[in-house]
């Protein structure tokens, strides 16, 4: 069963001159069942150690994002669905597309997030093998 994490980040404005902020939401799914909704947080989990990793990948794939600025500027929006398998190394690979926003900037934003946020750190601590997360990253202008 594919269960979801959902994790709302906020991507700063690069240049002051724009009145709208710009928001990527991260949704992470594992095959793990939630059984617990941390609302600081906004993770769901299962067990006592998914919510550091979610933080974790969070925190990591937070920092590399970026709104791009073309699609800022024609008022483009979109979501972009990504799976990648995470290793106890904190390495990834089989990173790719599931579902394109329509935009490819959009969706180059997404991988490179990710790609960006790679090697994590300290994955060892709480993944045990191998998982495959399912990430959707969601483009809005507000």
């Amino acid at each position: 069963m594919l269960s979801s994490y959902l994790i709302q980040t906020t991507v700063s404005p690069t240049k002051p001159r724009t009145p709208r902020s710009r928001h990527a939401n991260i949704n992470l799914a594992t095959n793990n069942t939630p059984t617990h909704t941390s609302p600081s947080q906004q993770v769901a989990v299962k067990g006592k150690e998914m919510p550091a990793l979610i933080t974790l990948l969070h925190t990591a794939i937070e920092h590399a994002q970026h709104y791009p600025a073309s699609a800022e500027e024609t008022e483009r929006e979109g979501r972009t669905t990504l799976s990648f398998t995470l290793h106890q190394n904190g390495m990834i690979d089989d990173v790719k597309i599931l579902h394109s926003s329509g935009t490819k900037s959009l969706d180059y934003a997404a991988l490179s997030a990710i790609h960006t946020a790679a090697p994590f750190q300290r994955v060892d601590r709480y993944l045990k093998t191998d998982q495959t997360f399912n990430i959707d990253v969601v483009f809005t202008l507000s």
